[in-house]
């Protein structure tokens, strides 16, 4: 399992980012940390759907 953290979730590449790790079937990925600079309404939606430790 490959751990990952996003810097800037609620920009374009992070947003692509979480879109390619909720899509992957086979798990390889987890979310151990997501941070945003605004949009704090979209980071909790973000942090309830992908739980980063």
């Amino acid at each position: 399992m490959k751990r990952v953290a996003i810097a800037g979730s609620t920009g374009s590449i992070g947003k692509q980012t979480l879109e390619v790790i909720g899509a992957s079937k086979n798990e390889d990925y987890e979310v151990v940390a997501i941070s945003a600079n605004a949009s704090v309404a979209e980071v909790v939606a973000q942090a309830r759907t992908f739980k980063p430790k």
